[in-house]
């Protein structure tokens, strides 16, 4: 009987033994899969910034081609907009058949607020601002743009011109220098551009204005003016 005991603990040691070890196989199989070919190419695993979008790019990696295919193609063209149901269109006839200047105030639904937000992480780019929005992607309501009113330029369902602006009580008037540099009154004593330090009246401060370069020359920025000049005033 003691024998048999012992065969008995025998064989049960050896069957967790086994299983321990299939179980160890099993997860040095699952631990070693291959998730790339490398097959000595130069550009695997390398990391560039593209030129145009400003992107880090990782070679090889499926999603980093997809996702770099699109920014990328929203800086050459513009953000895709296809519009919305009830959008606010504060301008059209510009002598193409979709061209037309939309509207989003900061109280408009987040969707709307969501593509200008897009929009702005390409113009602070170009323009040299500390980007607000990219740490709030997901929550346009959050960014500094949420305080102002945009105007949108659509050509071809593409956003190609953006102008942010907000209600303002006064300004200060750019102090231009002179041909020669020199001026009597001190006002402006470099070739620098300065401003006066007295306040004037005003009613409209314009924050951002941006037009994509493949269409600029077109009067873009003057519509995209005399659109919140009409409508953010009066």
């Amino acid at each position: 009987e003691t024998k048999k005991i012992l065969d008995q603990t025998t064989n049960t040691t050896s069957f967790s033994k086994q299983r321990t070890s299939n179980r160890s196989i099993k997860n040095q199989k699952q631990q070693s899969n291959q998730l790339f070919l490398d097959f000595g190419q130069n550009s695997f695993g390398k990391q560039t910034i593209c030129t145009i979008c400003g992107m880090l790019q990782v070679h090889g990696l499926d999603e980093d081609d997809a996702q770099h295919a699109k920014i990328c193609k929203e800086y050459q063209e513009g953000v895709t907009c296809l519009g919305w149901k009830n959008e606010r269109r504060v301008g059209t006839s510009f002598g193409k058949e979709d061209d037309r200047i939309l509207e989003v105030r900061p109280e408009d639904s987040s969707q709307h607020r969501k593509k200008v937000t897009e929009v702005k992480l390409i113009v602070d780019k170009e323009l040299g601002f500390a980007s607000s929005c990219r740490n709030n992607e997901e929550d346009p309501s959050s960014s500094v743009a949420n305080s102002m009113t945009c105007y949108m330029y659509i050509s071809k369902k593409r956003v190609v011109g953006l102008l942010t602006v907000m209600r303002i009580q006064r300004a200060y008037e750019l102090l231009l220098p002179n041909k020669d540099g020199n001026d009597n009154n001190d006002k402006c004593n470099s070739s620098s551009i300065s401003r006066s330090l007295k306040p004037s009246k005003a009613l409209l401060g314009i924050h951002q204005i941006w037009v994509h370069n493949a269409h600029r020359h077109r009067g873009i920025a003057s519509k995209l003016v005399t659109a919140a000049r009409d409508h953010l005033i009066f």
